[in-house]
């Protein structure tokens, strides 16, 4: 069995460089949450709740790093009941798209870098 030189691991473990182009989508949809999401997902308001913000804090550079796909798809379900604008709407979801497409990229990866030879 052989198994992939540790230079090839390490950028998966400590994460690629940030992509310039997720890093402008992760920051348009934290802008765009802010306004309804932020009452309770930013904790530096007084509003914020302690179980919104175990899901994610607007306030964290990588806010959405804990976030799984399930509870993704929450949040978009929630955007009608808190009556987010159409345009916040599209933005946060091109956000989540290449999120989760950056997420399968890195798995793919991470499984390819493991997978014996043959």
């Amino acid at each position: 069995m052989t198994f992939p030189a540790p230079a090839l691991l390490v950028p998966l473990l400590l994460g690629a460089p940030a992509d310039p182009e997720l890093t402008a989508l992760r920051e348009s949809a934290r802008e765009a949450l802010r306004g309804t999401c932020g009452r309770c997902h930013d904790g530096a308001r007084p509003t914020a709740r302690p179980a919104a913000l175990r899901v994610f804090d607007l306030r964290n550079e990588d806010w959405l790093a804990g976030v799984t796909d399930v509870q993704m798809d929450h949040m978009v379900d929630r955007f009608e009941a808190f009556h987010l604008p159409e345009r916040d709407r599209r933005t946060v979801g091109s956000y989540l798209d290449a999120e989760r497409a950056r997420r399968a990229a890195t798995a793919a990866a991470a499984a390819s870098a493991v997978a014996p030879e043959r």
